[in-house]
């Protein structure tokens, strides 16, 4: 269970000047029932889809079985997107993976891929990858929900006619794509390539889409449990349900953060993973941060 410590923000432990007092956190829990029914709202029309797509029994469907195939029949997963469509990933992988994966023999990782997330279109380090792969042997995703990602789009037809040269007509194989399920330039091209898909909910923002295809097809060819994700993440969805500012940890940090930069004039977040496992954790927070509020 995630537990969050907020004693040394309160007024007991540094001062009414510098800290929350009662009266403020009272004030605080009445924000919370008017930021719920808001919220509520926001849930009803879909606008925060990414709070209820943890709970829908399609969003991993047909991901295991094609993850099965993926780690059988590749040695390299290589994953073309940016912004949400990499750092998301790159701190499950961080997180969850052992040390060193890629050093790691196919054996040693359980007979599942490598993996190398491409967010740049940089030539030296994206031309430098094709020199060290044996495409017949590695797996590109390209994910991007519109397709009109300049640097993904760049990366993909890269990779097309590197493919291409390589393997001719059955380059496709080793292609599959993540986007919108039914428009947009890279929809366009699943149907036109014949390229397998998984689909990204249309009303679901890239920063929130780790727990969608998105991240969970390359997850599972990693051999991470995505079932068990999606249940914490349910798990912790239920806590955040809830109207009292007390019980629900996402309102109270939000709460907090908003006291303290304009009523304290005290603006400055700083998050410190000790692990070097969780590392990118603070990338990924960064991004959800501003992406989220501008």
């Amino acid at each position: 269970m995630l537990k969050i410590d907020f004693a040394n923000l309160l007024s007991d432990a540094v001062g009414a000047g510098d800290g929350l007092t009662a009266s403020d956190l009272a004030a605080l829990a009445e924000s919370a029932k008017m930021a719920h029914r808001k919220f509520s709202e926001w849930r009803a029309s879909k606008d925060a889809i990414f709070f209820d797509v943890v709970s829908d029994p399609e969003i991993a469907k047909g991901i295991p079985e094609k993850a099965v195939q993926i780690a059988r029949d590749f040695d390299n997963l290589v994953v073309l997107g940016i912004g949400g469509s990499s750092l998301g990933l790159r701190c499950l992988a961080q997180a969850l993976l052992p040390a060193q994966w890629n050093l790691r023999t196919k054996e040693q990782r359980g007979g599942r891929p490598r993996i190398f997330v491409c967010d740049n279109i940089d030539p030296d380090s994206f031309a430098g990858l094709f020199d060290v792969l044996d495409l017949s042997r590695t797996c590109f995703t390209v994910i991007s929900k519109s397709g009109g990602t300049t640097e993904t789009a760049a990366q993909y037809l890269i990779a097309k006619k590197r493919l291409k040269e390589k393997l001719g007509d059955s380059w496709r194989k080793n292609v599959i794509a993540v986007t919108d399920p039914a428009k947009g330039v890279m929809r366009d091209i699943v149907i036109k390539e014949r390229l397998e898909s998984f689909p990204v909910p249309p009303m679901l923002g890239g920063r929130f889409s780790v727990l969608s295809p998105v991240g969970l097809f390359p997850a599972a060819c990693l051999g991470m449990d995505i079932k068990a994700m999606l249940g914490g993440a349910r798990e912790m969805a239920n806590r955040c349900e809830v109207a009292a500012l007390d019980e629900n940890p996402a309102y109270k940090i939000g709460a907090v953060h908003y006291w303290f930069d304009a009523k304290k004039k005290k603006n400055m977040r700083v998050m410190i993973p000790y692990s070097d496992a969780l590392m990118l954790a603070s990338d990924w927070y960064a991004q959800l941060w501003a992406e989220s509020l501008g």
